[in-house]
């Protein structure tokens, strides 16, 4: 403190609280105070206080000074009894600390002594940030509770800051904040957080039927709403509270729920999916048939609104850039007795299952095989044995693409392979092959609808279904089947 004037006070008060390692700021210390009278002849000095800090138990990375202004009946801040952050001491060790601050030269308001307390939930599973605020659950001593921090302070906690949760929801599996309301999945439900933190927060149950334990499944996907992986499939949480609307959870894997089947419940934890706003598609990676790490892939096409799988991709940990690319890690990484990379991945639309490094050169892998296999078609009266001769496979096409097809019958697991095709015009000559024409003497050419007939062995059979696979880019449009009934004829016109 500086004067001119003899006789002078100064009058201080002092609190010191600790930072924890967890991010959390323990409740204020007891309250000291300091006074003293300027002598005379004090013009151009300037007083500084020597203080004792406390040390803090172990746990303490850090520890804030507040302090009054002057509250010296002779200051202009008389009667100013609120504290004000004045120094962070970043250690737990030094014990002598000098407060050479001038009285107005002090920080953000401390909190009230009912408004820190130490972090309510040290052993949180999930947080979210919700209207500025921090929620975080109440980790596995109080599943059914979820504690918020005051806006913009996420270190500062409310004795009074927590909402109670239905019981029969069970535990908060991931929080995610959403639009207007904080979305809280949980074992056996699905609530949501609304309101904010002036006027309190509002818990409101929207379903009790669903059960979610894969909290890194969990993510926005635009005209969908926020989509997770439940027990028994994958789910869509849409609408709002906003005029009117209500909340629903709508399932969106029923084209799928036979591959879901196939999950591994005790190990759904690990399972992880995320958003690609580049592809405009939801990958999603699940541990299937016993296994206990991801190994099957599963992907909704939000402009085809249907679903594809993809298989050999080692799917770990599963994020995305800033520019919607998907980055995944390695499902078991580089470990004794195994040569599995380690790293980061990358998901893209290149032909190529990854690659590696042969002398200083590059090397792709092969691409990736696509196979899709149609419905089973219904050919009647299953009495009438139908014999499948042709089916015919409608597709947009550029050169000589590979295709292999197999025919199955009447629900059969084994199909009947049939011979190789190449996707050119079977009444036309072949369009021009991209990169092995010579320049000059053909010209690249757009997609073509092409008919690809492809015989199928004689069989008789009641149901049907076809299953295509090739590693080169093809769009099928449609199919078609031809068959006959056994002692019947194709009539035929009549001869000259």
């Amino acid at each position: 403190n500086t004067g001119s004037d003899p006789g002078q006070a100064a009058d201080f008060r002092y609190r010191v609280s600790f930072l924890m390692e967890n991010g959390s700021e323990s409740p204020l210390s007891d309250e000291a105070a300091v006074k003293w009278t300027l002598d005379g002849n004090t013009n151009g000095f300037r007083y500084c206080v020597a203080m004792r800090l406390p040390i803090g138990p172990p746990g303490v990375v850090a520890r804030r000074v507040y302090r009054t202004q002057n509250t010296s009946v002779d200051s202009p801040t008389y009667g100013d009894t609120d504290l004000y952050l004045l120094d962070t001491v970043r250690n737990n060790t030094d014990d002598l600390w000098f407060d050479p601050y001038r009285s107005t030269a002090v920080g953000a308001l401390a909190p009230a002594l009912t408004e820190s307390i130490p972090l309510p939930s040290p052993r949180a599973g999930t947080g979210a940030v919700y209207q500025d605020c921090l929620f975080l659950d109440g980790g596995p001593e109080d599943p059914n509770t979820l504690y918020f921090s005051h806006p913009g302070l996420p270190d500062q906690f409310g004795a009074a800051s927590y909402i109670r949760l239905a019981a029969p929801g069970g535990a908060v599996v991931r929080l995610f904040s959403h639009y207007r309301v904080l979305v809280v999945l949980r074992e056996n439900g699905v609530d949501v957080v609304s309101g904010d933190f002036t006027n309190g927060f509002q818990a409101t149950t929207v379903t009790s039927q669903v059960a979610c334990r894969s909290p890194h499944t969990v993510d926005q996907v635009p005209g969908l709403g926020v989509v997770f992986l439940a027990q028994d499939g994958v789910y869509a949480l849409q609408g709002g509270f906003d005029g009117g609307s209500e909340m629903q959870v709508l399932r969106l894997s029923e084209p799928i729920k036979r591959t879901l089947r196939r999950l591994t419940p005790d190990c759904a934890a690990r399972a992880v999916g995320r958003y690609s706003p580049m592809d405009r598609a939801y990958h999603l990676y699940i541990p299937v048939d016993g296994n206990d790490r991801p190994n099957l892939g599963v992907v909704f096409h939000t402009e085809k609104e249907g679903w594809s799988t993809r298989t050999g991709f080692p799917v770990g940990s599963l994020d995305r850039l800033h520019n919607g690319q998907l980055i995944f890690g390695h499902n078991t990484g580089s470990a004794p007795g195994n040569d599995d990379p380690a790293g980061l991945f990358v998901i893209s639309g290149r032909r190529a299952m990854g690659g590696s490094i042969v002398g200083d050169v590059y090397v792709e892998n092969g691409p990736p095989t696509s196979i899709i296999k149609t419905a089973w078609l219904d050919l009647g009266d299953a009495q009438l044995q139908k014999r499948v001769q042709y089916a015919t496979l409608w597709a947009m096409t550029t050169g000589s693409v590979n295709i292999t097809a197999e025919a199955y019958k009447d629900f059969q697991r084994e199909g009947l392979a049939c011979r190789p095709y190449l996707a050119q015009p079977p009444d036309a000559a072949n369009l021009p092959v991209y990169d092995s024409a010579t320049i000059g003497t053909d010209v690249w050419e757009d997609t073509q609808l092409v008919p690809l007939r492809i015989g199928v062995a004689q069989q008789s059979c009641a149901w049907f279904a076809l299953e295509v696979s090739t590693t080169d880019d093809l769009l099928l449009v449609g199919w078609e089947v031809e068959y006959r009934l056994p002692g019947t004829n194709t009539i035929a016109g009549k001869r000259g």
